[in-house]
């Protein structure tokens, strides 16, 4: 790795593409972690891999959509469209079994995910036999490319994860009340479908957003990721989300400037084995919940059982 080169990425002296997509990595892991810390409490974290799957068939389907009018295929304003109408009806798929059949939730999610996914891998499959050119790269989506992004590209998800992060900020408190309790929630005046419905949009934005920069396969750790380990260092939802949106954003500017010091290295497996890192150092050392303090903890309260026991 060129240490030089990664201090004048820190510095965002890499070059102004870079600059775009330190820029959209840092705000679309800080709009991950917020959306991902509300998803957490509410239950729903795993639904940004089914829909991050999803979004696969969509996105295919409008590629040869573009490709058939002869316009430019590999243009996320024809990729994002396609993709969200794709996650949208896989929304509306795992409501709708779940309010029709006794399935387990798990079981419907695994199931739409399953048949999103699989109808995603063979319409990619269908797109890398066609000739020309224009085809080739359409599989990045699965593990994703972040340091290929144009400043176009970088530009429009910059866009895309600010509406996310925007949209999260506002009905912050909302979706908070509901995650603890959908009853008070209720009686305050909210209405928890709507919320849900908020929350599973956000997480659509999400997951579209991640497609050119971790893929369909690693968009659920870049939601989960920041939020698990926040849960560890706080038992309050605000500061928890707070710790979330921070980390995701370091995170996201961290793996930027790694990937541009070592273009060997693909941008949204690092950016997810930096959050990896960051989980499992903070389930080793974080005061209340690490399990480094909780066997401190265990040791003395043995101890003074132990002593209690001795006494006459």
């Amino acid at each position: 790795m060129d240490f030089e080169l990664f201090w004048r990425a820190l510095c965002l002296d890499a070059g102004p593409n870079h600059a775009w997509v330190a820029a959209a990595l840092c705000f679309l892991g800080a709009a991950a972690g917020q959306v991902g810390s509300f998803a957490l409490l509410r239950r729903r974290a795993l639904l940004v891999d089914v829909l991050g799957h999803a979004t696969l068939p969509g996105v295919a389907a409008a590629f040869l959509l573009a490709l058939a009018l002869g316009l430019e295929p590999r243009s996320l304003a024809w990729l994002w469209p396609g993709g969200a109408l794709s996650a949208a009806l896989a929304t509306y798929a795992a409501d709708w079994l779940l309010a029709r059949t006794r399935l387990e939730p798990d079981a419907v999610l695994g199931a739409v995910l399953a048949s999103f996914f699989g109808l995603g891998l063979l319409l990619l499959s269908h797109i890398q036999t066609l000739p020309g050119a224009a085809s080739a790269g359409l599989d990045r989506l699965l593990f994703g490319q972040a340091a290929a992004l144009q400043r176009s590209d970088a530009v429009a998800l910059l866009a895309l994860a600010l509406l996310a992060g925007a949209l999260a900020s506002l009905y912050g408190r909302r979706l908070r009340t509901l995650a603890f309790d959908p009853g008070f929630a209720r009686l305050a005046g909210f209405r928890p479908e709507r919320l849900d419905r908020l929350l599973h949009a956000l997480l659509g934005l999400v997951a579209l957003a991640a497609l050119p920069a971790v893929g369909a396969v690693l968009a659920v750790a870049l939601v989960v990721l920041p939020a698990a380990t926040a849960r560890l260092w706080s038992d309050s939802a605000r500061r928890m989300t707070h710790i979330a949106t921070g980390l995701g954003a370091a995170a996201g500017y961290l793996g930027a400037a790694l990937s541009r010091a070592a273009p060997e290295l693909s941008t949204g497996p690092l950016l997810v084995c930096l959050l990896g890192l960051a989980f499992a150092g903070s389930l080793a050392v974080a005061p209340r919940h690490g399990l480094l303090w909780r066997g401190l903890r265990r040791r003395a309260a043995l101890e003074r059982w132990r002593a209690e026991r001795a006494l006459p």
